[in-house]
């Protein structure tokens, strides 16, 4: 081995030994010449080599030999320097031997420690000796070699043993102490067990066990020792432990014996009772609930039964339990369980099912049901749970509306191919009434007396007012029935067209119309028109001696746009914001403002069939605002 690979090697003084009753030197060779000496030499089991002082070989022994593959005509009288095929770390052997040649060093054992790769690398303790050897006190060194290899590997797993088991300690999320065995003290402590009980290592070192409420007292202590020397392992349950700051927490500790000290693992439980007060109410509402629900395996056998089931399906839970869930099918419906199961097995749900169940009496009813898996603790789809909720009352409820729904639709449609009969079969006889009666008018105005000049202005009326009145009426009965199909159309467009409708009116009141720029909707432009040309029409109509004002606005919200149209005019009283949209309401006389009152139920029908509403927000004399609103997407039926 070379100089700069040698490891670093340390020399030191033996331990004294006990004199041994004849010396070696003494004894090498007795006064009667017999080598007894060396027979012994050659049988010890660890490797002894005898050097003289110019360190040349005098004796090795037969484990010498073998440990190093030399034979003895190869080594007696050759320096140990020159021993083999430079099988010795030449520099360490010198240094020791140099440490123990002066003769100033007193006759001590040295020892080294030291491998040798030439031997397997083996770990050799060599242990070095200068001796002296009457009667003409020449010196022998004594070399021996121990192979402690397997010791030393022992002492490396040993050591590592002990770094795992100081990593695993520190880094446990169970807090861990490990307490003295005589007198609880406790000697070493984790970061998890200083953080549950509030401590730092330094203050847990001044602790016993029971000054940190882990036992009561002393005497406790001593009787959990004795459990410990009898069983190795203590177990405390469900233990309530106080902490330096206040307050305790629920924990299960551990106590086991360590050999030199008792280990005390802490396990904070509260997850745990949190968890298990979370199962209680849990089962308490499964219980108590108003819906079937019901487990079961996944062969179909159920496996619990909650009182809901037991009053929706008539069977007690000790009548379904153990039973296959088949007993709730219908005839010719059992297949409609194992499709259900089958799902479930794949790792599906089902959700809001209809179906029919049979119940204990034979009663046929309508469930709606949601089944899911059920999984143990590795994910495994071990079974499925059902929801069931009895909607018989909601189907039978259903049927009546739909029923309804049918009634209201065709008396809607007879009511509108009335309306339009009546209001189409009137417009004959109404024209000849008119006719004659302005034919009255223009002959006879000025020829009879002035009572009957107005008693045909009257009727010239009458007549003007009922074919307005039909007219509308009809416009009114096709909102729903005659409207188009709804298309991307332009607001402002739609605006444009209901001015140029109203600009007589604009300009007979002077009035001064004002807009926001109007978005694109999903509307009926026809209807939209009307829609505009009735609110600002009615601005423009109910403004007294004021200059008419009118400003058209538009707001936008997540889902819909809400449109405004304000005036300046003589107001609403808010007790008859409501009645205004009805057909035929009017709140102010014929004589003052004319109209059929039909105008803003026309607007609420309009705005209601694009899935919209709308409202007024006004003040006697202070104008008002009436807002609608429409879907930002088609909201109503086309």
């Amino acid at each position: 081995m070379s100089d700069d690979k040698a490891p670093k090697t340390t020399i030191k003084k033996a331990q004294p030994r006990v004199p041994r009753a004849t010396h070696p030197a003494r004894i090498l060779t007795d006064h009667t010449g017999n080598d007894f000496f060396k027979d012994i030499v050659w049988t010890i089991r660890d490797p002894l080599v005898v050097l003289d002082k110019n360190l040349r070989v005098l004796l090795a022994n037969h484990s010498f030999y073998q440990l190093f593959k030399m034979k003895q005509k190869d080594t007696v009288g050759v320096k140990i320097y020159d021993l083999g095929d430079r099988q010795w770390d030449i520099p360490t052997l010198r240094t020791l031997l140099e440490t123990i040649l002066p003769d100033k060093v007193a006759f001590n054992d040295y020892m080294v420690e030291h491998d040798f790769p030439s031997i397997g690398t083996r770990i050799l303790l060599l242990n070095a000796r200068r001796t002296p050897a009457p009667p003409k006190e020449a010196q022998w060194i004594l070399l021996a070699f121990e192979d402690i290899t397997e010791r030393r590997e022992l002492e490396r797993i040993l050591q590592a043993s002990e770094e795992r088991f100081h990593r695993a300690f520190e880094t446990a999320n169970d807090g861990m102490l490990l307490v003295e065995k005589t007198a609880g003290k406790i000697v070493n402590s984790n970061l998890a067990a200083e953080d549950l009980l509030g401590y730092s290592k330094r203050s847990l070192k001044t602790k016993n066990l029971w000054e940190i409420g882990l036992l009561k007292d002393a005497g406790h202590f001593k009787q959990t020792a004795s459990e410990l020397e009898a069983h190795g392992l203590v177990a405390m349950l469900d233990i309530s432990i106080p902490t330096r700051r206040g307050g305790d927490f629920p924990a299960d500790v551990y106590l086991m014996d360590r050999a030199a000290v008792i280990q005390c693992n802490i396990r904070e439980m509260t997850g745990r009772r949190q968890a298990e007060e979370e199962i209680k109410q849990l089962a308490a509402i499964v219980d108590s609930s108003d819906d079937a629900i019901i487990s079961k395996t996944l062969d179909g056998i159920i496996v619990s039964w909650n009182k809901g089931a037991e009053k929706i399906y008539g069977y007690t839970a000790a009548e379904a339990i153990g039973q296959p869930v088949s007993i709730l099918a219908p005839t010719g419906q059992s297949d409609e369980f194992a499709q259900i199961l089958q799902k479930i097995k794949q790792g599906k749900n089902v959700t809001h099912f209809e179906t029919v169940r049979r119940v204990k009496n034979g009663q046929m009813i309508s469930v709606s049901l949601t089944v899911s898996p059920v999984k143990d603790v590795s994910g495994k789809i071990v079974g499925a749970s059902t929801i069931a909720r009895d909607i018989s009352d909601r189907k039978l409820a259903e049927v009546k509306f739909q029923n309804a729904l049918v009634d209201l639709k065709r008396s809607n449609v007879e009511l509108e191919q009335f309306a339009y009969v009546a209001s189409h079969d009137l417009q004959e006889p109404l024209r000849m009434v008119s006719s004659y009666v302005q034919l009255l008018e223009r002959r006879y105005r000025g020829k009879l007396d002035k009572d009957a000049d107005e008693f045909i202005g009257f009727a010239v009326d009458g007549a003007n007012r009922m074919q307005h009145l039909i007219n509308d009426l009809l416009t009114f009965s096709r909102v729903g029935t005659r409207g188009k199909p709804f298309a991307s159309i332009s607001c402002d467009t739609a605006l444009d067209q209901a001015l140029e409708n109203l600009q007589a009116a604009i300009q007979e009141n002077k009035a001064i119309i004002t807009r926001d720029p109007l978005p694109g909707v999903l509307a009926d432009e026809g209807q939209m028109v009307q829609l505009f040309q009735n609110l600002v029409g009615n601005a423009i109509k109910f403004h007294e001696k004021k200059t008419p004002r009118v400003h058209i606005s538009v707001k936008e919200n997540p889902k819909e746009w809400v449109f405004g149209v304000r005036d300046n005019g003589i107001g609403i009283d808010p007790q008859y914001t409501e009645r205004i949209f009805i057909i035929f309401q009017r709140l102010n006389s014929r004589e003052m403002y004319a109209g059929t009152g039909i105008g803003l139920a026309m607007c609420k029908k309009i705005v209601e069939r694009h899935g919209g509403r709308i409202w007024v927000e006004s003040k006697p004399g202070q104008g008002a605002t009436f807002f609608f609103t429409l879907p930002k997407i088609g909201g109503g039926l086309s």
